[in-house]
């Protein structure tokens, strides 16, 4: 029986490809056993997703992460948190290599992020083979630390002229991995959300990733005021925002979801929208491209490597989405762009089929495939 260890955390787009990739691997081979090993933080989500899945394992891993933003200099007691996680990622190194001394996987596929780090690390002393997966455009800190002993560097857009000659020899364009249920979700209502009062008022879902984003929240009241009822918004909030402002949403008519565990859920109140306003994360384009939704993209610009803005750039310019400057939130123009979005369709829906043309939807199979048999080489 082929033992397949599964490991990502930090955000909802290093844990989520997680379970479309198990998925896929147990309808390849079912009697595969899988284990998923994340950080503590995204430890209740995972087994939220698993709950209905029978045994799966979901195990804690000990790290730490390298703080640091653009624009602007990192805060001293975030510098002094950095020092801390260097002995934190050693000993997350030492946690996983006694783990994976005794469960000896055949082999491990990391998402990247910091949590995949102390488990490359000891992955690599052990000789046990591991794949890794980028999902932006440029490799990330993380998986710069562990390509260089991955048997495979999978990616989820295609090679860019900064990755090393190295690297490209072994890179394999697989897109991102996501649930199967973005392909099969039907849509609730042409024009939106159904409402009992006002049937086929236009939709928006406000979608800050994973983990929320506040600004997120905030721009959703400004656009509920705008809007007065004439438009049914949603936002998907995140656990950690105040309850404070949740409530204000809500008593601004706005409908909340925190962290939506179910795949089925989120993507279910995604396509019921005629307008998604989301962060510009890798695998949360990768679910509205697969749902086919028109977007405006509003790039976290602090992360480091500019990722998230490079993604909205790139799309804007093959006219797929709507780069909204993050920087200018302030001047409260973000509900005048979505207003001149719901009132054109022809617009929406160009955004929409434009930007499922460049999705490419086979890489949970793909990545299924070359962890139970890394030799079958570059695929298609």
């Amino acid at each position: 029986m082929k033992k397949i260890l599964l490991v990502g955390g930090g955000s909802g787009g290093h844990l989520t490809p997680l379970f479309a990739i198990r998925d896929a691997i147990l309808a390849e081979a079912p009697q595969t056993k899988t284990e998923i090993w994340t950080d503590r933080k995204m430890a209740p989500a995972a087994r939220a997703r698993l709950a209905n899945a029978g045994p799966v394992p979901v195990r804690t891993i000990i790290s730490g992460k390298y703080r640091r933003y653009v624009g602007r200099k990192t805060p001293l007691r975030e510098r002094f948190q950095n020092f801390l996680d260097i002995f934190r990622i050693a000993f997350g190194t030492l946690q996983s290599f006694f783990r994976l001394l005794f469960s000896r996987p055949d082999i491990i596929f990391l998402k990247g992020g910091f949590t995949s780090v102390p488990v490359g690390f000891a992955a690599r002393f052990l000789r046990i083979p591991y794949i890794i997966h980028e999902s932006d455009s440029d490799l990330g800190l993380a998986n710069r630390l562990l390509a260089g002993h991955a048997r495979i560097v999978a990616l989820g857009l295609p090679p860019s002229d900064s990755l090393p000659p190295s690297l490209k020899a072994k890179a394999i364009y697989t897109g991102i991995p996501i649930d199967a249920v973005w392909f099969q979700a039907p849509r609730i209502h042409k024009t939106g959300t159904p409402n009992p009062a006002k049937p086929g008022r236009p939709s928006v879902v406000v979608l800050g990733g994973g983990l929320g984003a506040h600004s997120l929240n905030l721009e959703a009241v400004k656009m509920a005021k705008y809007f007065q009822d004439k438009v049914a918004i949603t936002a998907i909030i995140g656990d950690k925002e105040s309850l404070k402002l949740e409530q204000e949403l809500q008593q601004f008519g706005v409908a909340t979801h925190r962290f939506v565990s179910s795949a089925a859920e989120l993507a279910q109140i995604v396509r019921s929208a005629d307008l998604v306003v989301a962060r510009a994360g890798a695998t949360t384009i990768a679910e509205l491209a697969a749902a086919s939704r028109a977007v405006v993209l509003i790039a976290k610009a602090t992360l480091p490597g500019g990722h998230q803005e490079k993604n909205a750039a790139l799309l804007a310019r093959a006219n797929a989405v709507i780069d909204y400057d993050g920087s200018t939130l302030a001047d409260d123009q973000l509900p005048l762009t979505v207003a001149n979005l719901l009132a054109d369709p022809a617009q929406r829906q160009s955004l929409g089929a434009k930007l499922h043309q460049l999705g490419r939807y086979d890489a949970a199979n793909t990545l299924a495939k070359l962890l139970l048999d890394p030799t079958t080489g570059k695929l298609p």
